[in-house]
């Protein structure tokens, strides 16, 4: 037999008979005595056998490098054993049926020895929050499903059953009948959405995964209508007991959670999990949206970014160059594979993670105030000033306009020019945007002076509109209506302030939380 550290497999090998020289009885290894050597059979005759520490280098490299497929990581191996004087090519096909077989019946042990590979050591058994996202397209996987295709060994382990996923969904949209626009100021979310199609030429279009605010994958389901609101909130039942939940469109998916709550009762639990925003996705939507929703703004939530889910995002993206080719139980096998990997790696630096989160920009606060000679007096009248400024014009805008407000028509104007020449290299489409461009400036002038005329409202100097939305102007966010200031400091630099304010007031609660999660973890 070949030795482990040579060829690290055997193919075509000759068990070996024993027979006792006194009674005449023969004895012949079998495969429990091949996996004690540290060997697994890749048939069932142990014509084929590969060394366990194959596997391990195999789990270690698709956690590494999860672009890597089966075939060239089998042809590499046939490079590799040419040099010990073996002959013919591995068998890929065996190769990662063994492996996911050695895999599963791992996991297998785990679980009689308690060890659970899909729950996070410092969020259990109370999760602060947990984030959703979902991938499309690039982790697609082509229709090449056979009806009597057998279930894979992980079916689910990880990923959610599709048949539980489609009778969710039909259920929601047989007894609640929501309609609504994916907008949120001036900006179109493709996530927000009630409804959606089906890609024809592929079988999944993409996943949806949960992780929690250490980046532990906990589930997974297959969409195969895109991204709709459907889908994390099955996800969501499946964490009642977390206090926060944070995705990229919060502010469209709390109305449709109440609204589909109203119809089954059994989803009202939901609502008393708190909603936010990831930190990064905030910047996306309109002040208004940002400041109310912001996780940074939340209490209790601690220094939670919610783009935890962008790392796994990534991780998993490159899983799909290979995934996606594959048939639909080893698909499932292999992506719980990567899965678990993925978390092991997080594990195993969890505990220099929840040590060093706590150090990072305790002095923000402080040097802002000195560069602006800012006393703590002031300091929170900025902050009343910030709540109240930004937020109160734009609701007040939308009260008076029935269309749109001029804080929206102010950001398409802007978003418009911005992108005239990045996006356009026509000139045929870059007059009809110029086009467009005037006639929203003509409607935002209006709008203006329509609410110059409300008795209540402070008058919005035109002239100062005009110039701002000039090429010559530089280019900025805030606008004469959102300027009413009295000390000479403009409302952008207060939110600044405010910013870092909030994210050092979530300092304490993070403490409080990073001591809980490293008792959980120590129990664990």
């Amino acid at each position: 037999m070949a030795s482990a550290a040579s060829l690290s497999l055997a193919v075509n090998l000759h068990v070996p008979v024993l027979t006792c020289k006194h009674c005449n009885k023969q004895w012949a290894p079998e495969v429990s005595d091949f996996v004690r050597s540290g060997y697994w059979p890749a048939t069932m005759q142990a014509q084929t056998l590969f060394h366990q520490d194959l596997f391990h280098s195999f789990a270690a490299m698709k956690t590494t490098a999860p672009g890597m497929s089966v075939k060239a990581f089998t042809a590499m191996l046939d490079q590799r054993t040419k040099r010990f004087g073996r002959t013919g090519k591995v068998n890929a096909d065996a190769f990662q049926k063994s492996f996911l077989q050695y895999v599963y019946c791992n996991s297998e042990v785990d679980q009689l020895l308690e060890k659970e590979s899909f729950v996070c050591p410092a969020c259990s058994p109370e999760m602060v929050l947990f984030q959703w996202m979902a991938t499309e397209n690039s982790t697609g996987s082509r229709k090449q499903t056979s009806e009597s295709e057998e279930p894979g060994f992980f079916d689910g382990v990880f990923l959610s059953q599709d048949s539980e996923v489609s009778s969710f969904v039909e259920e929601v949209r047989r007894k609640s009948r929501t309609a609504g626009r994916a907008m949120c100021g001036e900006s179109h979310w493709t996530a927000a959405r009630e409804t959606s199609k089906q890609a024809n030429k592929l079988d999944e279009e993409g996943v949806e995964i949960a992780v929690c605010r250490h980046a532990f994958l906990l589930k997974d389901l297959n969409m195969y209508g895109g991204e709709i609101f459907t889908n994390p909130m099955f996800l969501q039942k499946e964490f009642q007991d977390a206090a926060f939940v944070a995705m990229d469109v919060t502010c469209r998916y709390v109305p449709y959670l109440e609204k589909v709550s109203e119809a089954l009762t059994h989803l009202q639990p939901l609502q008393k999990m708190r909603h936010c925003l990831s930190v990064m996705h905030a910047k996306a939507h309109n002040t208004k949206c940002e400041i109310l929703w912001n996780a940074r703004n939340q209490e209790g939530a601690g220094t939670t970014l919610g783009e935890e889910v962008e790392q796994v995002n990534s991780f998993l993206s490159r899983c799909a160059l290979t995934t996606k080719y594959m048939s639909k139980s080893v698909r499932t096998d292999m992506r719980t594979v990567h899965a678990i990997g993925w978390n092991r790696r997080k594990e195993n630096g969890l505990h220099i993670a929840l040590s060093s989160r706590f150090k990072k920009m305790q002095q923000s606060l402080k040097k802002m105030q000195d560069q602006l000679h800012c006393s703590d007096d002031m300091l929170k009248q900025w902050v009343v000033d910030v709540i109240s400024g930004p937020v109160a014009p734009v609701l007040l805008m939308l009260v008076v306009c029935r269309s749109q407000s001029k804080h929206s028509f102010s950001v398409s104007i802007c978003q418009k020019k911005h992108y005239l020449y990045r996006q356009n290299d026509r000139n045929k489409r870059r007059q009809k945007i110029t086009q467009k461009i005037a006639q929203e400036k003509k409607r935002l002038l209006e709008e203006i002076q329509r609410y110059n005329q409300q008795p209540d409202g402070d008058p919005v100097d035109t002239h100062s509109v005009v110039q701002k939305l000039s090429n010559k102007a530089a280019e900025s966010m805030i606008w004469p209506w959102q300027e009413q200031n009295t000390d000479g400091v403009d409302i952008l630099t207060k939110k600044k302030l405010f910013d870092q304010l909030m994210l050092v007031s979530r300092l304490p609660e993070e403490k409080q939380i990073l001591v809980k999660e490293m008792m959980q973890h120590c129990q664990h």
